[in-house]
């Protein structure tokens, strides 16, 4: 089956993100990044917190397990102090549990903002080395996941999603003088949304289906619901991107996505699986249902026209489709192949049809 086999993320950011810190570590001199390190002897960091950290968003957990092992664990009382302006600063700091509160010119003044369970401190510090410009207080009891240079680079070369959260991320700091701390909220919310997000289409992408579908296969089959899945496959995709170009063709995959969001149920989701090819699970949906939907949003798709604004329109493009139920409790994985494979019977037959 055409398409990649993970996430839609350059699998180069792994070497991106180790490049880049080792230059910025370059430019800005050689550091002992463990410092102070060695004094946090509590290494029981708890899966559950770690998994609610946004930069291992996405992340089987158990694949790192090891380099979480490794690294310390600090435990602040509510009241003490992390971080103080001019202090040097080695090392990443991942909130497990607690709040933090951020204080510009000092101690007695208002905090500036919070930072909650999740987020992190010290994205650019570990890079460039530059002392604190800012306190950052215990507002609470808190535990944090202690990462030094050498195993950011480890978790980086390990991990997949690890490194994609942490690229986004470094981005923001970088485009901007380092984010004060009211902006974290929304630097989350950026990279988790595009983490999930195709840009093109504005659906989902297969990251976050492979997530997503494990745990609509596992509700289906705990309620004894049926649950189905139709796989779309644009016909003839490669011809159309050579007769009228990338921008009809991107024009052309959006046109087709507006086709299915618009005709699906709002409980049913939509991402997209491949270059041009998109999944819809449906949930509490059987084959038949499933089947009756698949038609439907063939014919649409085959009569609506690629609008070019202030150009022209193209004929409309075609598309196959493969319709399959959840019969037993299978893998994610397994319902893809079989959708896709009745997506590939729709279309030896000639496309534009639905296929089971």
């Amino acid at each position: 089956m055409p398409g990649p086999s993970r996430p839609a993320v350059p699998k180069e950011w792994h070497t991106l993100c180790i490049v880049y810190s080792r230059i910025l570590i370059l430019v800005c001199g050689d550091r002992a990044m463990s410092a102070g390190v060695t004094v946090f002897v509590d290494y029981n960091a708890n899966p559950t917190e770690a998994s609610q950290v946004g930069l291992f968003k996405g992340e089987e957990l158990s694949s790192i397990d090891t380099l979480l092992s490794r690294c310390p664990v600090l435990k602040l009382d509510a009241g003490q102090v992390l971080l103080s302006p001019g202090q040097p600063n080695h090392v990443l700091y991942l909130l497990l549990s607690g709040r933090l509160r951020v204080h510009e010119a000092s101690l007695t003044a208002d905090p500036v903002d919070d930072v909650e369970a999740g987020e992190c401190i010290g994205v650019l510090s570990i890079i460039n080395g530059h002392p604190c410009t800012e306190y950052v207080v215990a507002d609470q009891d808190c535990r944090l996941l202690v990462v030094d240079e050498g195993r950011l680079i480890e978790f980086i070369n390990s991990s997949h999603d690890f490194a994609r959260n942490y690229f986004l991320l470094l981005m923001q700091y970088l485009r901007s003088d380092g984010p004060t701390a009211n902006q974290h909220e929304r630097i989350r919310e950026k990279y988790d949304r595009a983490s999930s997000v195709d840009e093109l289409t504005g659906v989902h992408n297969r990251c976050w289906l492979e997530e997503m579908l494990p745990r609509q296969i596992m509700r289906s089959s705990t309620n004894q619901e049926a649950l189905s899945l139709i796989m779309v496959d644009v016909d003839h995709f490669s011809e159309f991107t050579r007769d009228f170009g990338q921008t009809a063709a991107d024009q052309a995959l959006y046109t087709v996505v507006r086709s299915l969001t618009t005709r699906a149920r709002p409980t049913d989701l939509v991402a997209r699986y491949a270059d041009d090819e998109f999944v819809i699970i449906l949930p509490d949906t059987d084959l038949q249902g499933a089947r009756i939907l698949a038609e439907r949003l063939g014919e649409v798709v085959s009569q609506t026209g690629i609008v070019l604004p202030k150009a022209c329109i193209l004929p409309p493009v075609t598309i196959s489709l493969g319709v399959v139920q959840l019969k037993a409790f299978v893998a994610g994985e397994k319902l893809l192949l079989d959708a896709a494979a009745a997506a590939a019977r729709a279309k030896a037959q000639g496309g534009n049809t639905v296929s089971e």
